[in-house]
């Protein structure tokens, strides 16, 4: 006596390959619709709106992104959008 039929694993195979695909989809969504306040800074500062470049470097800084961190030092080392303060480069 069989336990599963004899195409049962076609049919998992098939389902998993289903569930894949629309986990894939939904996680490309996701991820490209959440705002990324490090990539806009980096636009705006090639844009040179530095106020906003600033803000959102800030931003991103203070929720631990790294590069937004250096960034945001180099901005102020440098005076760039923001009075220069070696001092607030540091921190």
């Amino acid at each position: 006596m069989k336990l599963f039929p004899q195409n049962f694993s076609l049919y998992i195979g098939a389902r998993l390959k289903g569930i894949a695909l629309v986990l894939m989809v939904c996680v490309s969504a996701c991820s490209s619709s959440a705002p990324d306040p490090f990539e806009d800074g980096v636009q705006a500062y090639h844009a040179q709106e530095h106020t906003q470049d600033f803000q959102l470097f800030r931003d991103a800084a203070e929720a631990g992104h790294a590069e937004a961190q250096f960034n945001l030092g180099a901005l102020y080392a440098d005076g760039t959008g923001v009075p220069k303060s070696y001092k607030q480069a540091m921190v």
